[in-house]
């Protein structure tokens, strides 16, 4: 990963992480009160991550969960980063987007192609209602989500009354 160098086994508490793009421009902002790095395993745990995505409008996506992983840390290695957030995931907008809030139990970000994903059931509240899918795919920069049905668990939308006036 751009911005991080000769990273060594060990643990950081209230450690916050930067990348850059290669044109200079913050990509990710990462917050965590504890970080575990594993050097030999280019990753890093995370505990109560926060994680901040930029695109280059400037548009940001704030991602929170209680536990995750980063990957791609390997100097030299092509392997693009890679977020994975567990347990209690929540994922908005900060501005646009009228006030969405998707919450899972796991989702995996790309922040450099600013890309969501989850194999987990997920529910996204709006001031419109409440939709629940089975899984999701999502482009955030262009703030296209998919949503995936499964046997158990079909896409379902629940419209709020009085929303049509």
């Amino acid at each position: 990963a751009d911005g991080v160098a000769e990273l060594t086994d060990e643990a950081m508490e209230g450690a916050q992480l930067r990348q850059f793009d290669g044109a200079g421009q913050l990509s990710y902002a990462l917050v965590s009160s504890d970080i575990r790095f594993f050097q030999n395993e280019g990753r890093a745990e995370l505990t109560a991550p926060d994680l901040t995505l930029y695109d280059a409008d400037r548009t940001a996506w704030q991602a929170r969960a209680e536990r995750g992983t980063l990957l791609g840390l390997t100097p030299g290695d092509d392997r693009e980063d890679e977020v994975q957030l567990r347990d209690d995931v929540l994922l908005q907008p900060l501005e646009g987007l009228e006030r969405i809030r998707l919450t899972t139990s796991a989702l995996t970000l790309y922040p450099g192609r600013q890309y969501a994903a989850t194999d987990q059931a997920v529910i996204i509240d709006s001031e419109v209602g409440r939709t629940t899918a089975a899984r999701l795919e999502g482009d955030l920069q262009g703030g296209l989500l998919k949503l995936f049905n499964s046997a158990e668990r079909p896409v379902q939308t629940i419209l709020l009354p009085g929303q049509f006036k």
